[in-house]
């Protein structure tokens, strides 16, 4: 064996603490085999599906770039969406995460996986097919998903990136809310780091473009501080596209995120000046005309003025959920609906080995750093680890919110 450089010493010092650290928690990048990666992802994380060595029940393996989210902001967000996902366990309205842990290179998140479309995908196949959503499957999904922003607020969540490629639909039909990067917890809002995702590097006064949907609140681009009815918004946004075939604002917009300077700061004009409305006249004739009342109330650009303002309770006895079996649904006895599976073209075939990036060595050696690695020092989570930081801070969360 030849004479170690000090700087492959410091790569092999890092790598055993890797090591260690993930066989403590007993779970490490190893104990996942790769099924395929999905391939609609951007920016510096990528999806796949996965199969666990150890009990063959398959997850998402969130995979994000160290390097690429080397950035102060980036990273308390990377932090943060881990914080919040800790908080929520074992609940059947979000996809839920399991563990969290990396390497040298890499962070990775497993999570529930769900073998239904999303929301976009769903919305999409229909409208190739020339096939215009039932109503009780409108009123279904929307009232599932009220439920589970009911869930998330009683715990003092507010998500703020509910978007239809975020709602994943299981193996049953009902819809589970991810997507929780741009979270933020209700009760510490007054805290001016919660609102650094925000804001961009380079000009404090720049949304971050993966923020900026035709679902995101104005009350967000304004840089209030946002709350609960910021949801309200969002899931109104939804129903709007659910109830018409069409995205709000304009039905050109290609995927969630925009990235062209002109069509966002077009977006950005609409949600802030652009009144939104469904007219009774433009509604299917089947369709009930309450269902665009309730979108019109939600997606009014005063917060205090919508629906839901003063509780979700609001929201629940609107006219077009009268009589709305709510038990039933809670309790997942409501008729489930039948979805295509996801379109193998959405999904991409992938192995293993598939999965790095090449770096150059120049990169390599910022990665390769104390400096660097110090940064996701507490990136680890087990969701049934009492020794955990983010377990033992899931408990105190769940006492405060009993109080």
């Amino acid at each position: 064996m030849g004479i170690r450089t000090s700087k492959q010493v410091e790569v092999d010092d890092f790598l055993e603490v890797f090591g260690e650290e993930n066989k403590r928690r007993h779970v490490s990048r190893a104990d996942f085999k790769i099924i395929r990666q999905i391939s609609n992802q951007t920016g510096n994380s990528k999806l796949f599906q996965v199969e666990s060595l150890k009990d063959q029940q398959q997850y998402f393996m969130k995979q994000l770039s160290k390097f690429e989210i080397y950035d102060q902001r980036e990273i308390e967000r990377v932090h943060r969406e881990l914080s919040i996902c800790s908080l929520l366990m074992n609940t059947k309205y979000v996809v839920n995460l399991h563990y969290a842990f990396q390497d040298l290179n890499y962070l990775y998140l497993i999570h529930d996986y769900k073998n239904g479309p999303n929301l976009t995908q769903l919305l999409k196949n229909m409208k190739v097919n020339r096939v215009q959503i039932e109503e009780a499957h409108a009123q279904f999904i929307f009232s599932y998903l009220l439920l589970g922003l009911e869930y998330l607020h009683k715990n003092n969540i507010v998500v703020l990136g509910l978007r239809p490629e975020n709602i994943l639909f299981d193996d049953e039909g009902y819809p589970c809310i991810s997507g929780f990067q741009h979270a933020i917890i209700e009760n510490q809002r007054n805290n001016n780091r919660q609102y650094d995702f925000i804001q961009s590097q380079e000009d404090d006064d720049i949304i971050n473009d993966d923020l900026i949907t035709p679902y995101l609140a104005p009350e967000v681009l304004l840089k209030q501080k946002p709350s609960y009815e910021a949801d309200f918004y969002s899931l109104g946004m939804i129903l709007y596209e659910i109830i018409t075939g069409e995205r709000a604002f304009y039905n050109n917009l290609n995927g969630a995120t925009l990235k062209k300077e002109e069509e966002r700061q077009e977006l950005i004009k609409f949600i802030l000046q652009q009144k939104t409305q469904i007219l009774k006249a433009e509604l299917r004739e089947e369709l009930d005309p309450t269902s665009a009342d309730l979108v019109n109330k939600l997606i009014l650009k005063k917060p205090e003025n919508r629906t839901g303002f003063y509780g979700i309770e609001d929201i629940k006895k609107h006219g077009w959920l009268k009589n709305f079996p709510w038990q039933k649904i809670q309790d997942r006895f409501i008729k489930k609906y039948s979805l295509k599976k996801q379109n193998s073209a959405l999904a991409q075939k992938t192995t293993n080995q598939n999965v790095s990036d090449l770096l150059s060595q120049q990169n390599q050696d910022i990665i390769n750093t104390i400096q660097f690695q110090e940064k996701f020092e507490r990136f680890y989570y087990s969701s049934d680890d009492p020794n955990d930081f983010y377990y033992k801070s899931r408990i105190e969360h769940e006492k405060i919110i009993k109080k």
